[in-house]
């Protein structure tokens, strides 16, 4: 073996770890790239979610003020109810009881 031989086989063993050091920094720039090309995605797509979630707290608020005002008025109007009918039962009451009392005179008064 000869010394051209020698520096020939350093030199392959050298282009060849060089190829594969190239390959390596390639794949590593291509996945750099990979992921701040996420990031920058990412980083436009937070600042939507949070005031989305934002919003979406105060419309789950708004609604839900919105939904007791609602039980609320429901209530108010039940009560108006109850109270008007308890009022035609009285006055209903009243003119049964008037009508029995006429006609209780008006059989008394034919005896």
């Amino acid at each position: 073996m000869t010394n051209a031989d020698d520096t020939n086989r350093k030199i392959d063993r050298l282009t060849n770890a060089l190829i594969q050091l190239t390959d390596n920094v390639n794949q590593l720039t291509s996945d750099t790239n990979r992921v701040l090309a996420r990031s920058a995605i990412l980083d436009d797509i937070i600042p939507e979610l949070r005031e989305s979630q934002e919003r979406q707290e105060i419309l789950t608020t708004e609604l839900k003020q919105n939904f007791e005002q609602h039980l609320r008025n429901f209530e108010r109007f039940q009560e108006q109810n109850q109270n008007r009918f308890e009022e035609h039962q009285r006055t209903t009451n009243a003119a049964i009881e008037r009508l029995e009392a006429i006609l209780t005179r008006m059989i008394s008064n034919e005896n």
